[in-house]
């Protein structure tokens, strides 16, 4: 993340970072790569702060986002339960 960067200026969030790694583990240089970003960096500051030493801006919306009530249903792991509640 950090030399990233460094290099170019852009923050990317750590999911992202490993998207990055893994193409760079295992690019061919004659081969044009892509990396999409999965998350605004934003999301996991804490952790972008501790790789980078930059705090990323918090947009509004995200913001709005992360203060929201957190709601979870919880349903055992398996594919028949999952199918049982989308279909309820």
């Amino acid at each position: 993340m950090k030399d990233v960067l460094d290099r170019t200026g852009y923050v990317m969030c750590p999911h992202t970072a490993v998207g990055y790694a893994g193409l760079m583990g295992h690019r061919n240089p004659n081969v044009p790569g892509v990396v999409l970003a999965t998350a605004h960096p934003a999301k996991f500051g804490e952790v972008v702060e501790r790789a980078t030493g930059h705090v990323p801006d918090l947009p509004d919306h995200l913001e709005e986002c992360l203060n929201k009530t957190k709601e979870a249903q919880v349903i055992p792991p398996t594919y028949e339960a999952l199918k049982r509640y989308l279909r309820s």
